[in-house]
């Protein structure tokens, strides 16, 4: 609710108190950097859930290759897209339709 505001510090301050970090948590997390022109930070807490034990999903992989895209950086977004590849998640359509995207971004179209 606060970072649908535009408030990322104080949703930033609850998920830090979270005692149970969930992935649904941590992809809220990540769309709502994302959504807010955040895009670093979206892909931080990326490398903060592995980090953390939390299994990534296509959620993830989603919210993260369409931040890759938007700051047009090539080289981590072709390695978010083979962990994807790595962990299954490339046979998900929602994945594959945000690398597809990813892909017409970096080749300007």
């Amino acid at each position: 609710m606060y970072a649908k505001c535009g408030d990322l510090n104080s949703s930033n301050n609850i998920f830090d108190r979270l005692t149970y970090k969930n992935a649904s948590a941590w992809n809220a997390m990540m769309a709502a950097n994302a959504h807010n022109g955040h895009m670093e930070e979206a892909l931080k807490f990326l490398l903060k859930m592995r980090r953390a034990g939390v299994n990534v999903d296509q959620f993830s992989f989603s919210e993260c290759l369409a931040a890759a895209a938007k700051l047009a950086i090539l080289e981590e977004g072709q390695q978010l897209h083979g962990l994807a590849v790595k962990l299954g998640c490339d046979s998900n359509p929602f994945c594959c339709k945000c690398h597809n995207g990813y892909v017409w971004k970096m080749r300007g179209n």
